[in-house]
């Protein structure tokens, strides 16, 4: 059957603070989450049966993540193009506050 959402979520205690993958409203690849400006969703979503390198950067001091799909890891990060992007609005740390 077809996945309503699948991806990475990272928590701090009961909230969702950060979540990589296919979102559950449209069906796309995105970012959403709670310390985020917007939630960001690409144009395509995943198809059944296929695997996919799904890569995540989460940048604290240049307060933005982004999302890439199947992108070629040796050619570096610059070479692809990301599937979502946005920015950091507040709270989001890595490690204990």
């Amino acid at each position: 059957g077809t996945v309503s959402y699948a991806g990475v979520s990272f928590y701090d205690g009961d909230a969702e603070r950060l979540f990589f993958g296919k979102t559950g409203g449209n069906g796309f690849w995105g970012v959403d989450g709670a310390d985020l400006a917007a939630a960001v969703t690409d144009t395509v979503g995943p198809t059944n049966d296929v695997e996919y390198i799904v890569v995540g950067k989460i940048d604290i001091s240049g307060g933005a993540v982004t999302l890439w799909i199947d992108p070629v890891i040796a050619s570096g990060e610059g070479s692809a193009t990301a599937a979502a992007s946005t920015t950091i609005v507040a709270g989001l740390h890595v490690g204990r506050p």
